[in-house]
């Protein structure tokens, strides 16, 4: 047995999304079983990317995924056909729109759906889930209402969507209460105990992406 992991962002304007590009992975690169030592995977990297030579390139999510139907073959959903568990997460960084929830919950649920994975009894196999994960807490997530906004409208799209709600800022929510104060502020003493979780104004120590980390194996393996 082995897990392989894939990681994908979007970036840009809220609502003007694009997804970033990427090549297909072939071979040793599709199986995890590369060795290249740093100079050579520097050398690889270079010559990709001053060649530009990307093997899809869309312009949003949505596409990627197969358009607003999910019935398009792409080549990204070819190098991900093999997809157990699909999560999508926000960040910090503004609030998805709910119709754009809709959409692509819906087409991750579609990923996770194909011959392999529906028993006879019509019950979806529980080793083939999708998820919305909530952002983590933060000052900055509570001060702009995100928080509130991915438990409402988001978390009912998901559901609608045949998609689970994976809440991590429930689980996070203590940190929000923790105020980021400059170092050279009055409040400056508070630092200690802020800078113990926190490791700017919204990420945080690895100790604590560690535990949810821990928290997630644990609801994908129950």
């Amino acid at each position: 047995n082995r897990t392989k992991l894939s990681f994908t962002f979007e970036s840009g304007k809220i609502g003007r999304e694009s997804l970033s590009p990427g090549w297909n992975f072939t071979g040793c690169a599709y199986t995890g079983s590369c060795r290249y030592t740093p100079e050579q995977y520097a050398e690889n990297m270079q010559l990709c990317a001053e060649g530009n030579n990307f093997d899809w390139n869309y312009p949003s999510i949505i596409e990627a995924f197969g358009g607003d139907t999910g019935l398009k073959k792409t080549a990204f959903l070819e190098q991900h056909s093999d997809a157990n568990y699909v999560f999508y997460n926000r960040g910090s960084w503004g609030k998805i729109e709910e119709d754009k929830a809709r959409k692509v919950l819906g087409l991750l649920r579609n990923m996770t759906i194909n011959d392999r994975n529906i028993p006879n009894d019509g019950e979806f196999d529980k080793n083939h889930r999708c998820f919305f994960r909530s952002t983590t807490g933060s000052e900055r997530t509570k001060r702009n209402g995100l928080d509130g906004w991915e438990f409402g409208p988001i978390r009912i799209a998901t559901s609608q969507a045949g998609c689970e709600f994976m809440d991590i800022n429930y689980v996070t929510s203590e940190f929000s209460n923790l105020i980021f104060a400059h170092p050279r502020s009055p409040q400056k003493h508070l630092l200690f105990e802020y800078y113990s979780v926190f490791w700017d104004a919204v990420h945080y120590q690895p100790w604590v992406y560690e535990e949810l980390n821990n928290l997630i194996l644990n609801v994908l393996c129950k």
